[in-house]
């Protein structure tokens, strides 16, 4: 999920429906946000999103700090799911050193 804080002048994100990186310039919060962005020829455009629509922005990088107070247990869980998962895919027996008994359905 994207940490709405990081979108602030300077980030390099790429938006809904558009595979190009581009450059962060103002970002006003509201009932709908409105972006304004450079685009990699130079080009100033404008997009206004939905709160619900901000999720599917990709953050490439970041012009602020980053901050490391996550939580630890999501975080850790997000890693053991990655593991079973591409276990799963990869190597049955890898699934036999956690504590999880796959089931057939």
């Amino acid at each position: 999920m994207l940490d709405l804080e990081r979108l602030v002048k300077g980030a390099q994100v790429r938006l809904p429906g558009d595979d190009d990186v581009v450059t962060l310039v103002q970002v006003t919060q509201g009932p709908f946000w409105e972006i304004v962005y450079r685009d990699a020829g130079g080009g100033l455009d404008e997009i206004t999103l939905p709160e619900a629509e901000l999720a599917r922005i990709s953050l490439v990088s970041s012009a602020g700090p980053v901050r490391f107070g996550g939580d630890a247990r999501r975080f850790r869980l997000g890693v053991e799911a990655l593991r079973i998962q591409n276990m799963f895919r990869h190597d049955m027996a890898g699934l036999a050193v956690s504590n999880i008994s796959p089931l057939p359905y």
